[in-house]
Parts: C-alpha cells; structure tokens; sequence
C-alpha cells in the first residue's frame, strides 16, 4: 500500500521515500523501520503511521523524523489486513471490525469489536468515507458490506453486495467500485446502502484478475492482470452508469495497488514502486521505479 504524508509516501516495509516529481521522478529511499515483517496495508495520519501485520497486529510508528521511523506502539487484534484512519479513530480488519480510539497512539483504546457472521472471513480491505465503512471480504459469496460507523461505539452493518472474491474497493459520491478478484470490476450505485445495485461491470476472461481501484478527477484506475502482462487500464466515469476506456499503462509483472494524485500514478508492483504520468490517459509515460527488497504489497 501506498500513502502520502507530507511530502513523503510510506511503503510496505514500512519505507519511507523522498519524492520529487517534474519531467522524470527522483526517488530516493530515506529511512526503514524494520518493524514486524512486511505488511499489508498501511494508514497515515502525520506523525504516525499504522501498519497491519497480519497475526503480528498493529503496529504504529513515529514518522517525524522519515530518516529513521521509530515503533511507539501496537494495537494487538489477532489478525490484521486492512486499516482506514479517520481522525483520532482507527478502522481494522482481518477478523472483524476493530475501531480504536487513536487520539493517543501510544495507548490505543478499542471501542467495539463488529464480528458479524455476514463477514465470515472476517474481512480483508476498508474504506472509511464520512459515518460509513466498506469492508471487503475474500471468502466466496460474502463480497461487499457497507457498515454505519457514526456511533464508533455501536456499529451497524446496513447491507451489502454479494461475489466471490473482493479484493479492493474505492468510494466516491454515490458509487462503489469494487475489484472481484476473478471476476472483473463493478461500479455500485450506493445510495441505498441497505441495497447496492451494479450499475456496470467490466467483465473478465479466465486468463485475467483485478487487485486494486482508484478513483481522482472523474476517472477510474482499475488494475487489471492477465497472462502476459500487468496492467493499470484507465477508465472516465464522469458517467459512472456508461464509463469509456482511456488508455492503459502495461509493464510485465503484478501490479498490487494504486493510488493517484493530480494525474499520477502510484503503483505497488511487489518488487518495485512505479511513479506513472497519466495525466495524459491515452499514453501513460513511466516516470520512475524503485526497487524493494522487501517487497512492496497491499
């Protein structure tokens, strides 16, 4: 997972790089945490950083100084996949939802633990947008669950929208859209949480699979796998009911994340960070890669 902090971006590792973007991007790695192992996922709210370690938890580390993050703490689920952080809360999944009281990271306090059989897998990825969460969930039919976190003390899962491997989600305005790993890429008509309808899906042969989504400026930015290539397929749904392809970026591998800002692209590619220019979308340019020993993952 990839997340800007203060003119930083964190890296699974958790890495910390210094970035400056002009014709070509300079990347230049600036600090390691050695922390727990690799991790998932990450979150940032500056001068921390959350990162999940699967069995390992939580752990949250100091990034004031990026040269060299310090560990302060660690919030102690037994499995941890995905995390959001909003404000002084923070939102994890892997084995249910766990929402912690984050205004003191060096004693984090759980306000509810949401074990909901309609997510028997517990959960893999989040995305919190305003007093909503979206949890994704790998297990087969179980899919999308759209959870009210208003009271962070008493969540409620509202509904959902059922398929067989949600991989990733991205939320914006009134729609959803959902990778299934699988299957393809859908967007939801949201504003029914209670009951999500597909408004369109990009279907895929046996041979693809899609591991990431992005949504910046009215395009969507779908990873997209197949046999002989990765790919990061730019979409404009400025129209979500009747999205149109724009172009696409190809590179041979497995593209894991991405997330945009202001027409470039952040690509995590297991074994290197991508910087891609797409803010011409029928002809991405790669700006520039950094290679990750450790591996760069959601």
């Amino acid at each position: 997972m990839v997340k800007a902090c203060s003119g930083l971006l964190m890296l699974i590792g958790l890495i910390a790089i210094d970035l400056v973007l002009g014709q070509t991007a300079q990347i230049a790695k600036i600090g390691d945490s050695g922390g727990t192992g690799r991790y998932n996922d990450v979150a940032v709210s500056y001068p921390y950083a959350f990162c999940t370690a699967e069995r390992n938890g939580v752990d949250i580390f100091d990034v004031t100084n990026p040269d060299q993050p310090v560990k302060i703490g660690r919030i102690p689920v037994p499995i941890a996949t995905g995390i959001a952080v909003q404000g002084t809360t923070a939102y994890i999944v892997g084995q249910g939802l766990f929402i912690y009281d984050i205004s003191n990271p060096l004693a984090p306090v759980q306000l509810f633990h949401l074990n909901d059989p309609a997510i028997p897998g517990g959960g893999w990825d989040i995305f919190v947008g305003g007093a909503m969460a979206y949890v994704v969930d790998w297990t087969t039919g179980s899919g999308l669950h759209i959870i009210d976190v208003s009271n962070p003390t008493a969540p409620v899962r509202l509904g959902g929208y059922p398929c067989d491997t949600a991989a990733d989600v991205y939320v914006s305005g009134a729609y959803a859209y959902l990778c299934d790993y699988y299957k393809g890429c859908y967007i939801l008509d949201i504003s029914n949480p209670q009951a999500p309808q597909l408004v369109w899906s990009h279907l895929f042969t046996e041979s693809q699979f899609t591991d990431g989504v992005w949504v910046s400026g009215g395009r969507a930015y779908f990873l997209v796998m197949t046999s002989t290539d990765a790919q990061m397929e730019i979409w404009n749904v400025e129209n979500p009911l009747d999205p149109q392809p724009l172009g696409s970026y190809a590179r041979p591998g497995y593209f894991d994340f991405v997330s945009v800002w202001d027409g470039t692209a952040f690509i995590s590619a297991v074994s290197e960070f991508l910087i891609v220019n797409a803010a011409s979308p029928e002809a991405p340019v790669l700006m520039g890669a950094l290679q990750s020993p450790v591996g760069v993952s959601h």
